[in-house]
């Protein structure tokens, strides 16, 4: 080694080496805080990812005052909220895992992304954090028992029967998640801190993520019509439900005929044909049971954690007189989110 390379080695010994040492040492210490980004998951779930019970840590089961933002919560957080309930919906449709996984499941997703964190209603029923996510979930899994019972062509052979009854229950199940879809199109305003309004042109969930808003607020439109919303429900259904599930329905020939139930359920409801008559039973016993279980806790004589406790556990229990329903994990509960002086934004 000669004397330039010795010199070198010297000064790299000396000055550099310290240097680099000491600054991954302070890179290091304790009080230097790493940046973490949260990666918020909208993707579809799995059916093996979807807990067996509600877990309902992320959402608060009751409506804070207001002023008070929506926290734009993830696909997946909806998903865990109601994780019992999504399961049990997928049972009784009776689809196989794979069937729910490939043509329900995307439907319940896109159901999240549509109406987010949204109510149900200003002040009838289903009126907290996602009220509508978790109504229109009860809905669905009431119709699809009604739909197990029920015969939808009795001229048929006994070999389309049994073809099309699992097509029929979904028919049923899609009807219901798609009937209050309409009342984030026509009843609410959905608007960021920074004032600016979803446009509905795309799903709540899309519209958070692309412009990176992190929470946003809800409000009623005053003056808004009754019932518009069925006409905005059906308008809007291809954004809930995927062509592949479309194409399920018709594999056995009759998908047009199931169509054609589906949209008379939508615009007309009771009246609108076997599904309609469905849709109307399920619809009310949701609202029914959910209301019913609001008198029982306002009369209820005991401390808050019980009262959380039978806020998280299963409806059935409490009211074994109604058709089963383990769905309690609704994350909208509490008394109305918008008071009486309530119809605009806070200024």
């Amino acid at each position: 080694m000669n004397l330039f390379d010795k010199s070198i080695n010297a000064v790299y010994n000396v000055v550099i080496s310290p240097v680099t040492l000491s600054c991954w040492l302070f890179r290091q210490l304790p009080f230097r805080k790493k940046k973490t980004v949260e990666i918020l998951d909208d993707a579809c779930p799995k059916f093996s990812e979807i807990p067996t019970e509600a877990e309902t840590d992320k959402i608060d089961a009751a409506w804070p005052p207001a002023p008070h933002p929506v926290e734009a919560l993830s696909v997946h957080d909806l998903f865990r909220a109601n994780g019992k309930l999504i399961r049990d919906l997928c049972y009784a449709t009776t689809l196989s895992e794979e069937e729910a996984e490939n043509f329900l499941l995307p439907v319940i997703a896109n159901l999240a992304r549509i109406v987010h964190l949204t109510p149900a209603s200003e002040y009838d029923h289903h009126q907290g954090y996602g009220g509508l996510f978790t109504h229109s979930l009860e809905v669905a899994y009431y119709a699809a028992n009604d739909a197990k019972t029920t015969i939808f062509d009795r001229s048929a052979s006994p070999k389309d029967l049994y073809l099309n009854k699992r097509r029929w229950i979904l028919t049923a199940v899609l009807a219901a998640l798609a009937h209050d879809i309409g009342k984030v199109f026509t009843d609410m305003e959905i608007t960021a801190p920074n004032g600016q309004h979803w446009v509905q042109d795309e799903p709540i969930v899309d519209w958070l993520r692309k412009n990176g808003i992190k929470s946003y607020y809800i409000s009623f439109r005053p003056g808004r019509e009754h019932n518009a919303h069925k006409s905005a429900s059906l308008a809007n259904s291809g954004m809930l439900i995927p062509k592949e599930t479309f194409t399920f329905l018709g594999l056995t020939g009759y998908g047009e005929q199931m169509l054609k139930e589906f949209r008379n359920a939508l615009l007309e409801g009771k009246e609108g044909g076997l599904i309609g008559k469905i849709l109307d039973n399920a619809d009310g016993l949701s609202c029914n049971v959910y209301n019913l279980r609001q008198r029982l806790e306002r009369s209820c004589d005991c401390s808050p954690s019980d009262l959380l406790s039978k806020r998280t556990g299963s409806s059935h229990d409490s009211f074994s007189h109604f058709e089963k329903s383990d769905h309690s994990a609704d994350m909208g509960r509490a008394k109305s989110p918008f008071p009486p002086d309530r119809t605009s934004l806070p200024a």
